[in-house]
């Protein structure tokens, strides 16, 4: 599908040495797309470059190069002081911007919508090389709507994002082009979801998803989905969560990460081999136990008892005021008294409700954990 050539021996010494995308940029980044074709690991690489900031490129300016763009995302630089990943976003685009592979791409098309009532939280671009297209779709910001938009995908399809990532295919596709669609966590979903129910998916060549959350059976069950899954490509890190939620692809790729936990599902430390990923056999054992858990608990949990713990969860959220998922823990401590009128308001049925669903999840983890364990001793 995506050319995975082996590295040629005058740069052996180098790949042994390779671990992650910057370096990845280094190594592979004299070589044109019309040299060596797109890899897994530069999907990765587009996937991120839409989270950095296109919100400062004017649309006047779309049809510029990576190279000539640069400055305009990142008009001041990278601010001192900024978060890690921000940081290692920054890197990624300069080292994008100045070396051969990436610098002629051209960002055709931005959009980025967030909407307080519809609950939405949605970015999308588009670059083009030739005759290549390559449409990524922007992960989960740290609002509260983009983490509440998330949650909504335990118990309604689609959510708005996914709606709105159909509308975006249909709109900038092209059936002269080659076209890629990718995305990371959110936008991984994003990508399959828009991938596979837009107008022509047909002139889709491939689909990415990095450590993107699966779909409920009503998606995976549908004639669309059916039609198109070949196409799709998901990679997960070996102690995965984000790509475990929901039903998942029943093939993925699983990567070597050099985090712990959660953590693994940033892809700035996932390890690369040439133009591959460093692949292991499975998952961790926590990885396994929260996707047996959630199969579990999502096959006996009715859609409306989800639906009753998200909106009350998120209504103490609100009631916190915080606006940013890194302010929910100290919002939520300095509201507690508004909060504890919040849950005793809550409806007798629904009190009922979140009380069946804690028994149902304690089930499913208990399930899964005996299942996963009675898998070890066999295997010992």
């Amino acid at each position: 599908m995506i050319s995975e050539k082996l590295p040629s021996c005058k740069k052996y010494h180098y790949i042994l040495s390779m671990s992650n995308l910057n370096d990845y940029i280094k190594w592979r980044g004299d070589l044109l797309f019309s040299t060596e074709t797109l890899s897994p690991v530069d999907m990765l690489i587009f996937s991120q470059l839409v989270y950095t900031p296109l919100e400062n490129v004017d649309p006047s300016c779309y049809g510029k190069t990576l190279g000539e763009i640069f400055p305009l995302v990142y008009p001041d630089g990278v601010a001192a002081g900024t978060t890690f990943i921000n940081g290692e976003l920054f890197n990624l685009w300069k080292q994008a911007a100045e070396c051969r592979r990436f610098r002629e791409i051209k960002l055709i098309d931005f959009v980025s919508k967030f909407d307080v009532d519809e609950q939405m939280q949605f970015a999308a671009a588009v670059f083009d090389y030739g005759n290549i297209m390559v449409i990524a779709f922007r992960g989960t910001d740290t609002s509260v709507i983009g983490w509440k938009e998330d949650f909504n995908m335990g118990y309604a399809t689609p959510i708005p994002s996914q709606s709105e990532a159909v509308s975006y295919i249909n709109s900038v596709y092209s059936r002269k082009k080659e076209i890629y669609v990718c995305g990371h966590s959110k936008g991984g979903n994003l990508a399959m979801y828009g991938g596979v129910f837009c107008k022509h998916p047909k002139y889709i060549k491939a689909i990415y998803s990095f450590d993107g959350p699966g779909f409920n059976d009503e998606v995976l069950v549908s004639k669309e989905w059916m039609q198109s899954v070949g196409k799709i490509e998901s990679y997960i890190p070996e102690s995965s969560i984000v790509g475990m939620i929901l039903g998942c692809c029943s093939d993925y790729t699983i990567v070597k990460s050099d985090d712990i936990g959660i953590m693994q599902h940033n892809p700035f430390n996932w390890h690369i081999e040439g133009g591959r990923f460093e692949e292991v056999s499975e998952t961790s054992f926590v990885s396994r136990l929260f996707r047996g858990t959630m199969q579990g608990f999502l096959s006996s949990c009715p859609k409306e008892q989800r639906r009753v713990l998200v909106e009350t969860a998120f209504k103490i959220i609100e009631v916190s005021g915080a606006k940013n998922a890194d302010d929910i823990p100290a919002a939520v401590f300095m509201h507690l008294t508004e909060i504890r009128h919040i849950l005793q308001e809550v409806p007798d049925e629904d009190k009922q409700a979140l009380k069946e669903m804690g028994r149902i999840f304690s089930e499913a983890g208990s399930t899964s954990l005996k299942h996963l364990l009675s898998k070890l001793w066999k295997d010992d």
